[in-house]
């Protein structure tokens, strides 16, 4: 679970949620990797964000599964490679 009132560390990803809007089920939330920070807005439940971690040859995925009034629940994965 995301708070807005705690940056949390996910993964080796920093998430920090500015906003939610539970009736519109919507989000904002600034990701923290890589010395970088990207925001992104009004991103819908069950929407994934997709993003690289230098050194890591995979891209992680981030989806929202449930809105609060001031908190997120959800889940960071990496997708397997099957050989």
């Amino acid at each position: 679970m995301l708070t807005q009132k705690q940056p949390q560390r996910v993964a080796g990803v920093g998430l920090a949620l500015s906003e939610t809007n539970p009736k519109k089920g919507q989000f904002t939330v600034k990701l923290l990797f890589d010395e970088k920070e990207i925001e992104h807005k009004d991103i819908s439940i069950f929407e994934p964000i997709y993003f690289s971690v230098q050194g890591i040859s995979r891209t992680y995925e981030l989806v929202v599964n449930k809105i609060g009034k001031e908190s997120v629940v959800g889940y960071i994965s990496i997708p397997r490679v099957y050989k």
